[in-house]
């Protein structure tokens, strides 16, 4: 990167602090590692939120799942601190939440082994989520597929429609800009969220609270707490 500020949303309510982060003792932008490291890796997050998995489920009608096993995970590792007020009724998309579960399940042992080569595979694959979330995964299934090349086509269910698959990449968030229950954690308050699809076109979503897009309010819950937890 010739700047690393497009890294940070310029709307984004901490965009100082962020900044802050990448810069050295001498007052100049160093990204060698020489300066704490570790805030140059939360640096590249600190705005944008990148998901990895086809996540395509997120109409707030749905049922929904509580964001308890997210909770129970940052009160394991001694995060209590940073859980957002209420968090505790919090209900996120059922597809996001059992694959945050299915995952966290599998990663759970490895990080214990400090087994760093293992996480790495593991979180390059699919996520197979628990019997009980039949019909959740992608296409009806129970995988969420990890992103690569042509995986669209796993995500069409009406395979008479020859448009399906440009639908399925159009529709697909990507990357896109926080959004959570906390001012802090919102870039756009009250507005939305820049959301980049997989076919590679920006749209700006309007913030709905029961919305049936992305930017809707058991998003925000599920994706607030995971932003305190990071």
């Amino acid at each position: 990167m010739t700047d690393p500020n497009i890294m940070f949303c310029p709307s984004d309510p901490e965009l100082g602090q962020h900044q802050q982060d990448i810069i050295d003792a001498t007052g100049k932008i160093n990204m060698s590692g020489a300066h704490s490291p570790t805030k140059y890796a939360s640096a590249i997050d600190a705005s944008y939120s990148y998901l990895g998995w086809c996540f395509d489920r997120y109409d707030y009608e749905e049922p929904g799942l509580s964001c308890g096993v997210i909770l129970s995970i940052m009160q394991l590792v001694g995060e209590q601190s940073k859980i957002p007020d209420g968090a505790d009724a919090f209900f996120g998309p059922t597809q996001l939440i059992a694959g945050v579960e299915a995952l966290l399940v599998k990663l759970a042992p490895l990080y214990a082994a400090t087994d760093w080569n293992g996480v790495s595979q593991l979180v390059d694959k699919d996520i197979e989520l628990d019997a009980a979330y039949e019909g959740w995964g992608n296409g009806q299934g129970r995988t969420v597929y990890r992103f690569r090349e042509g995986i669209e086509r796993f995500l069409i269910t009406d395979i008479n429609n020859p448009a399906a698959s440009a639908q399925a990449q159009s529709t697909l968030p990507v990357m896109f800009d926080h959004i959570a229950v906390s001012l802090n954690l919102f870039n756009h308050v009250p507005g939305g969220s820049n959301v980049l699809f997989m076919d590679g076109h920006v749209e700006f979503q309007r913030y709905e609270e029961k919305g049936k897009h992305f930017a809707n309010r058991r998003v925000a819950e599920t994706l607030g707490v995971m932003a305190a937890a990071l």
